[in-house]
């Protein structure tokens, strides 16, 4: 007997805090390209987090769409995510719980910059002028290119049915469809547009929305939750930063999102005719 719980006490001690904190990413490109994307950050966390007393391991998960991802969080199958902001912002409405890791910089900003373009000689004064014409957004569900352009239209008192949109995912096409008369106007990245591009087009507005941030449930210990989001802010290493295309990360606090929600509410009223 005593044999016996030599060798089944320390199973049972090793079971007890070896933690497995599953890792969800959602994208629409080829699996291996996202795999070869995130992996690296897995691994690194794996190593980091779990170099103490607690043992465990960060498995990486890909989804097709952020609707996927979010059903998986609230079944439990993923903890710890990369999430748009609207995809954060709905599940906390249903995860009071869910907790904000970090927020991505781009550019060194976790506020991005977008504007609205129109030809550089074009008649466009004000946004009265954008009604019955074709108009160009980014992907649909981005924040920059589509959630918070909608909101302002909006708040100048348009709706979809004033306009004719276009959803178009690359960034030189819109500057195409808006130089050559396709559309009125367009939204784009404020870095997307170089010096040498000024003399072809005019910036109508200019606008700001946040970025991708990383959340956490409480399905991780705390202690593993606390190291994660202390890793992200001041330890990641370079190359793992440079793998995922961003400047880093910031600490972000649910407040920091208010502006964006009265965005989401304000697209959504755009679509009502």
């Amino acid at each position: 007997m005593r044999i016996f719980l030599f060798f089944v006490f320390p199973a049972i001690l090793w079971a007890q805090t070896y933690e497995i904190t599953k890792m969800g990413v959602a994208s629409k490109k080829p699996s291996s390209d996202v795999f070869m994307k995130y992996k690296p950050m897995a691994d690194y966390l794996s190593r980091r987090v779990y170099s103490g007393l607690v043992k465990g391991d960060v498995k990486l998960r890909i989804f097709k769409s952020e609707k996927e991802l979010r059903k998986a969080i609230l079944q439990k199958e993923i903890y710890f995510a990369r999430l748009t902001p609207q995809s954060y912002i709905m599940l906390k409405e249903r995860m009071p719980g869910l907790g904000l890791v970090a927020g991505e910089l781009l550019n060194h900003q976790f506020q991005n910059k977008g504007i609205l373009i129109v030809q550089k000689a074009n008649f466009v004064r004000n946004y009265s002028h954008f009604k019955s014409r074709p108009f160009a957004f980014g992907p649909k569900t981005s924040a920059l290119l589509d959630i918070v352009p909608k909101s302002i239209l909006a708040s100048k008192g348009l709706n979809m049915s004033d306009i004719k949109p276009k959803y178009l995912s690359d960034t030189e096409k819109i500057k195409h469809f808006v130089e050559v008369g396709r559309v009125i106007g367009g939204v784009i990245p404020v870095q997307a547009l170089s010096d040498d591009e000024q003399d072809r087009f005019r910036i109508f507005s200019e606008y700001s929305a946040p970025g991708n941030v990383w959340v956490i449930t409480k399905n991780v210990f705390l202690s593993t939750r606390e190291k994660i989001q202390a890793e992200l802010l001041n330890t990641l290493e370079p190359h793992v930063s440079r793998v995922l295309q961003i400047d880093g990360f910031v600490k972000v606090k649910n407040r920091d999102l208010d502006e964006f929600r009265s965005d989401m509410r304000k697209a959504m009223a755009f679509h009502r005719k």
